[in-house]
């Protein structure tokens, strides 16, 4: 992170190809490459050999090495002149070496100190940096003119340890506008107190603690010079500066910074370690990204581990990554692309690094097509889970590819685990292995490819299991998400997802994403102003705050802070937009953001109280712009009132907090567990509860709260007025996001962490509770705790002709009241287990529903019940009594027909001479076929599954054999089993014969292991 701020500035005028899952090539030379330098015209790299004293060449077509220019000791810095005549080497003993390609000439010429950086721009003159001056060489006639402006620059101890290299000793780095017109310069400020190693002044460690560095900008067509310094920590490594096409930005180690028309951090690349000699970057115009590799740092103090090369393509503007590429080695100095761009080199830790970017289409590589799947189950449904991840190669080239779960997963089956892309992956969950957790697991599938240049991100599994108290619909969100907020006007949601640095924008009425707006480097909190325009996004890697057109979800110019200031929180009112900053020069401190200048400065005091706060502190303003609460992590909290612009009330009750910060009026506040009242005063009825994960305002007397406890489901609740009591609690399908930590994120990725986050709000357009959580989003009705009726069963009977016999795989129907809080239909098979938050369970086995209403549900009983079984209705009110219910092997019963029709209520027999339903005015005749639907015949040969429709060819029958008699007469059977595609129907297709006698209401009855059940059914003799 950047520890620094502008202390001064000054001016002054004067007169390959891929290679095994990794990409590029390596050109290997032994030494130690300081610089390098593009000659296209000779199709030539010249690379400045520290070491080894000469300037090494290699062949842009081939990446073969030809005779070396043997030069003076130690080539820290080289350039060659616009033209291609002059190639220009500076030493870090002192001079510099004048080569004339054209003549083939070489001349030597001395400078009083050592040089640091050489540079050509546009011009005919070369630009000399030593550590004590500026230069400007005339190459033709080996003059040298001083420029009036001194550099204090410090150099590292000589003789080095062993494993220094030349960028450790040199400290300093020149690059050049694409349109050579500005040059920069970047350098260690020599520390005149003190002495380093060897007599070398300003001697400081350049990979720990704090150095003074400076950025010098040389415009070639004026020879204006201006200088920043700045102090940071860790140092700006890589000691390199990568220049943008016209000189408007520039990367000064890890510092993004825009130059024109004023200098501003606009993001750093995260985790760097700052070491100089490890790394490098390079803008690339044409494409409009960055390339940049770096070692990332151990998160948390964590030991440092060997890490593979991981080229980042990052956006420009805020350095988020967009792809990861696997190098087959680290980057140790500048970067250059050739005029074309199809051709990135570099200083590589072994040598010269050649990576074709015109054939980057081409190279191999495995892209999943989803970033995370969630498999949605609860205690009633059982069934293994089944989604498709599947993986393509943009090339078009197949690359092979191998899937890995982490050890000890259980109840998770991908498949195939290996194979060459394009290809479905079938993920398989088996929820019973999650159903006791009651929330969602996360696990990460690690996929990795010998042939695929690029690093894949693990795709994440998330599987939800909950009891169906728990409330919430879940919206698979992917990422780290950090913030929300609710539009006050607008139908919308927002969320802060920070390892894309992106705002997501949520409809509030279909949940459907409609925007995604970039921000800053690694976004911490928003704010929305008070007249509801803008979104101000705050952020923890750039010392900007993104400025957001709600109207057209639009950047527009961002807000500059001071140098070293980075606006983690930020909280707008009626009067005034603040911030909270990291500061990297001294303590934190509340800042005011103007949107009219798009500037920041810091009040000298806040109130009666001095401006200094903690790192990691919050700020969250009243949706009204009236008040804005301060919340620090050290217990500390303020409140700023809008009318009297300060900060009005300073109090320290708490050792420490974390967690919830909420304005829920201007006379009530959460900070933590604690209900806060006007003054900021703990007030007497402390909410509950050992974690809360959000609050948020509900009405004028009543507020949202969710909470996670330790050993059991999150809840939310609705704390009804301030002095209670607290509406009826309700689970939450998965916990809220609490206090986040750094993580370990992927290569440069930018992380944060934060001790406070918001993950509640309340939508007004739609009156929605929606919450930050484990999946991403979790949404409930406003009125989630209405006094709902928990189920009661009154009764049970087969859903044929609604006796009370039931038999299994027979279909039933249960009656009572508060059965479901509405009606829903399954349709087609399978049927599911849950159905509308309603599930039905017969000795602990979920059931299939068909149908659910408040007063009746109908389900399928599974085929291995017999005897007793213990039957309860579960929803999202609760758990019904047991009901005991009979349940035979057999149980025939007949459907009746359907009302509302001709033959509402008469037995479902079916003539085939007509294919209608008998009647009275449809009498059976004599000689008739007829085919009988029931429900209750038992069990099956073969046996389909529970819920699921019987098979059509071949078709299943009877395990049990059964006898239909009409009247006197024993039917003779065609056919009798399941109805083909249908659940729990049975079929029975029979004979009349001719000599059947007429009666009105002739008896009609089935016989199945010594149950029978009779309709009466006119019949008319033949």
């Amino acid at each position: 992170m950047m520890r620094a701020m502008v202390l001064f500035v000054l001016a002054a005028a004067s007169a390959a190809a891929a290679l095994g899952g990794t990409y590029g090539k390596v050109v290997y030379l032994r030494g130690q490459i300081s610089d390098i330098a593009l000659d296209e015209r000779r199709g030539v790299l010249y690379a400045a050999n520290f070491g080894a004293n000469r300037i090494e060449q290699v062949r842009l077509d081939t990446g073969a090495t030809q005779n070396s220019i043997m030069v003076g000791e130690m080539p820290g810095s080289l350039a060659l002149s616009a033209d291609g005549r002059y190639l220009v080497a500076g030493h870090f003993g002192g001079g510099v070496t004048v080569m004339d390609l054209a003549l083939n000439q070489t001349r030597t010429l001395s400078m009083p100190a050592e040089v640091l950086a050489v540079a050509f721009g546009a011009g005919y003159k070369a630009l000399i940096v030593t550590r004590t001056g500026f230069y400007l060489l005339e190459p033709y006639s080996g003059t040298t003119m001083v420029l009036p402006v001194q550099l204090p620059g410090s150099v590292g101890p000589m003789p080095a340890p062993p494993g220094a290299r030349s960028s450790d000793l040199v400290r300093a780095s020149a690059g050049v506008s694409g349109d050579g017109k500005v040059i920069y310069v970047a350098a260690d400020m020599e520390d005149k107190s003190s002495s380093g190693a060897g007599g070398s002044p300003g001697a400081t460690d350049a990979t720990t603690g704090s150095l003074s560095s400076l950025l010098v900008r040389y415009q070639v067509e004026n020879t204006q010079i201006s200088i920043q310094r700045f102090v940071s920590s860790p140092p700006f490594g890589p000691r390199q500066v990568s220049v943008d096409e016209h000189g408007n930005a520039v990367i000064d180690g890890w510092a993004l910074l825009n130059t024109a028309p004023r200098l501003y951090l606009k993001a750093q690349i995260p985790n760097s370690t700052g070491k100089y000699s490890e790394g490098g970057h390079a803008f690339d115009s044409l494409r409009n990204v960055v390339y940049a590799q770096a070692p990332a740092a151990a998160p948390n103090g964590a030991t440092a581990v060997k890490q593979e090369p991981l080229l980042h393509i990052m956006n420009p503007e805020n350095l988020a990554v967009a792809e990861v590429l696997r190098l087959p080695a680290a980057l140790g100095g500048k970067a250059l692309l050739n005029a074309a761009k199809s051709t990135l080199y570099a200083i590589s830790q072994n040598g010269v690094l050649i990576i074709p970017l015109a054939s980057l289409s081409q190279a191999p590589r495995v892209v999943p097509d989803q970033e995370a799947l969630l498999f949605s189950a609860n205690s009633c449904d059982k069934h293994v889970l089944k989604q498709t991840l599947r993986l393509s190669d943009p090339s078009g080239s197949g690359s092979d590819f191998k899937i890995a779960l982490p050890g000890g997963a259980k109840g998770l089956r991908v498949y195939p685990q290996q194979g060459v892309t394009p290809a479905e992956i079938t993920v398989e969950v088996d929820p019973s292995a999650y159903l006791p957790q009651g929330g969602t697991a996360v696990v990460p599938l690690t996929i990795t490819s010998a042939a695929g240049v690029n690093a894949v991100e693990p795709v994440q599994i998330k599987i939800s299991s909950r009891d169906l108290d728990q409330k919430g619909r879940i919206l698979n969100v992917p990422g780290r998400l950090v913030d929300l907020v609710a539009d006050p006007v607008r139908p919308r949601i927002y969320v802060l997802r920070q390892d894309r640095n992106q705002l997501l924008v949520f409809d509030a009425q279909t949940l459907a994403r409609v925007a995604v707006v970039s921000t800053g480097n690694t976004p911490t909190q928003m704010t929305i102003t008070a007249d509801a325009k803008y979104m101000i996004v705050g952020a923890a890697n750039s010392q900007t705050a993104a400025v957001v057109d709600l109207d057209n979800l639009a950047l527009t110019q961002p807000i500059e802070m001071p140098f070293g200031q980075y606006p983690v929180s930020v909280a707008a009112t009626a009067n005034a937009i603040l911030s909270a900053s990291r500061s990297a020069g001294g303590p934190p401190g509340i800042y005011r953001l103007d949107l009219v200048s798009r500037s920041a400065a810091a009040p000298a005091r806040l109130g009666m109280f001095e401006n200094k706060i903690k790192e990691g502190s919050m700020l969250v303003a009243n949706w009204r712009g009236l008040t804005a609460m301060l919340v620090e992590p050290d217990g500390s909290v303020m409140l700023y009132e809008a009318a009297a612009d300060t900060f009005v009330v300073g109090r320290k009750d708490f050792d420490e907090l974390s967690g919830a910060v909420a304005v829920l009026t201007d006379d009530w506040f959460v900070a933590g567990n604690t209900l806060l009242d006007r003054a900021l005063y703990p007030y007497s009825s402390a909410l509950s509860g050992d974690s809360v994960g959000g609050a948020a305002l509900y009405a004028a007397d009543s507020f949202y709260r969710t909470v996670t406890p330790r050993s059991a489901p999150a809840y939310i609740e609705r704390v009804q007025g301030w002095d209670g009591p607290m509406s009826r609690m309700a689970r939450l399908a998965e916990a809220p996001l609490g206090p986040l930590d750094a993580g370990t994120p992927l290569g440069l990725t930018g992380t944060a962490a934060q001790s406070f986050i918001r993950s509640l709000a309340v939508v007004p357009a739609t009156q929605a509770v929606v919450s930050l959580t484990t999946s991403g989003l979790t949404v409930l009705e406003g009125d989630y705790d209405q006094a709902l009726m928990m189920p009661q069963v009154s009764g049970i009977a087969n859903a044929a002709d609604r006796t009370g016999t039931v038999a299994a795989g027979g279909l039933i129907s249960i009656s009572g009241s508060g059965l479901a809080p509405g009606t829903a239909s399954a349709g087609t098979a399978p049927w599911p287990t849950t159905l509308g938050d309603v599930c039905v369970q017969a000795n602990g086995v979920a059931l299939p529903l068909s149908r659910v209403a408040p007063d009746e549900i109908v389900a399928q009983l599974t085929y291995d019940l017999a005897g007793t079984a213990l039957l309860s209705v579960r929803t999202a009110n609760g758990v019904s009594g047991t009901y005991e219910l009979a349940v035979n092997e057999t149980a025939p019963a007949i459907f009746r027909a359907p009302a509302g029709g001709a033959n509402a209520g008469s037995p479902l027999i079916v003539r085939w001479k007509n294919s209608e339903t008998i009647s009275f005015s449809n009498p059976i005749h004599g000689d008739d076929n007829i085919s009988i639907y029931l429900t209750g015949m038992g069990k099956l040969l073969p046996q389909p599954e529970a819920g699921s429709g019987a098979p059509a060819n071949p078709p299943a029958t009877l395990a049990s054999p059964v006898k239909v008699v009409l009247g006197s007469e024993v039917l003779p059977l065609w056919w009798s089993g399941a109805e083909g595609g249908e659940v729990g129907v049975y079929r029975i297709d029979a004979r009349v014969p001719w000599w059947v006698k007429s009666g009105n209401a002739v008896p009609l009855s089935i016989v199945q292991g010594g149950v029978q059940t009779i309709v009466p059914v006119r019949v008319v003799a033949k």
